[in-house]
């Protein structure tokens, strides 16, 4: 294996997750409170997004084509979703019922 590139993030990266139809990678920084959106058929960090909270486990879900981030200090996860490929990514915060 050889390295082919390194991409700088904000502190600490964690976790990531591959959003396959848009061949972009999203991986979380803990410590740097953000979720960093990798194109890998250029192999460069396209936006970085800033959270008031600690990010963690990224997952991607290929029915509702949406990225799933947990924001950990605030009990919230955040929803990026896709309306195609191209688009800026648009942030919904939802909160959950805890039990």
């Amino acid at each position: 294996m050889k390295v082919v590139k390194k991409l700088k993030t904000e502190a600490k990266p964690d976790g990531s997750a591959y959003a396959t139809p848009f061949h972009k990678l999203y991986v979380s920084d803990e410590r740097g409170r953000a979720e960093a959106v990798v194109d890998v058929q250029k192999d460069e960090i396209i936006h970085t997004l800033h959270f008031d909270s600690e990010t963690g486990m990224p997952q991607y879900d290929p029915i509702a084509r949406r990225v799933h981030v947990n924001l950990q200090d605030q009990n919230i996860f955040a929803v990026k979703k896709h309306a195609s490929p191209r688009n800026v990514p648009i942030l919904r915060n939802s909160r959950r019922n805890t039990c």
